[in-house]
């Protein structure tokens, strides 16, 4: 059995387990090799173990990224960690691209400061975990917002979007575009009409003025939220330049005083109508 006096890494993942845990997971101890049971049951996308970061709850998860708000031990301020986990058993290439896109977002994001883009603080790889540490926006996303208070005027809603245009206005002069704009990255500061608007999740972001030089982009690749995003994204998202933004952000709008989306995704010839708008 599990000797009481051993600390347990999982064999797989690493993550370190109590004595108390094992015997829990006794089945998992076979005497020379421990593997947890989130490992074993095919999870691997269990909390990280993030250090200098005392996690508090899980924020979201989405495709390959899960979010969640921590403290910072070393300040104790409230930051939120962008987690991304490698998975086992794909090819090295797979797992240089995928390191080359987070490190991409972070690169970017940190390259310029702006009020009304959230910032970064830093970046890194623990294990197979990729994570960028940004700054904590407390008052939920234009999304909420509207579900929660019903559809804006037009008034209203150019405020908050004349905010976001001048955090593009500083990334575009940066030579970077967003390519991902939607409602739920529109994070504000209180759940107010007064909130100030951040600007988020730059995970498909591009330095245009170096499009097609970084690799992480391969031609017929596209990316973005359908009922955002601008035709041209579709025939050339490697190369798709600000005006991408400025198209997403009238759509933005459109969406939150109308209720409706400029595009309905559900129809057959959805992808046609873009392409012919």
């Amino acid at each position: 059995k599990a000797p009481p006096s051993l600390a347990v890494g999982c064999a797989k993942c690493g993550r370190r387990s109590t004595v108390e845990q094992v015997r829990a997971d006794y089945a998992g101890w076979n005497g020379l090799t421990f593997q947890c049971e989130a490992c074993r049951s095919g999870d691997l996308a269990e909390w990280p173990t993030i250090p200098g970061h005392a996690l508090d709850r899980e924020l979201k998860k989405g495709g390959q990224a899960r979010v969640f708000l921590t403290r910072e031990l070393a300040s104790g301020r409230a930051v939120v960690l962008k987690t991304v986990r490698l998975p086992w058993g794909i090819p090295d290439e797979d797992v240089t691209r995928r390191i080359q896109f987070f490190q991409r977002e972070a690169a970017l994001t940190f390259s310029f400061r702006h009020p009304n883009v959230v910032e970064t603080y830093g970046s890194g790889i623990e294990g197979r975990t990729l994570y960028v540490a940004l700054e904590y926006v407390p008052g939920g996303d234009l999304q909420d917002y509207v579900s929660k208070n019903g559809l804006l005027g037009w008034r209203e809603a150019a405020a908050f979007l004349m905010q976001a245009l001048d955090a593009l206005s500083a990334a575009h002069a940066a030579k970077i575009v967003h390519r991902d704009l939607k409602p739920e990255n529109l994070l504000l500061t209180e759940a107010s009409p007064s909130a100030r608007v951040k600007v988020a999740d730059f995970g498909l972001a591009k330095n245009f003025a170096l499009a097609g030089l970084s690799g992480c982009t391969v031609t017929g690749m596209w990316g973005g939220t359908m009922a955002y995003v601008a035709p041209e994204q579709l025939t050339d998202f490697k190369y798709a330049g600000p005006s991408v933004d400025v198209f997403s952000l009238g759509a933005i709008f459109f969406r939150t005083v109308t209720g409706a989306e400029i595009y309905e995704p559900g129809e057959p010839s959805f992808v046609e109508r873009v392409l012919s708008s």
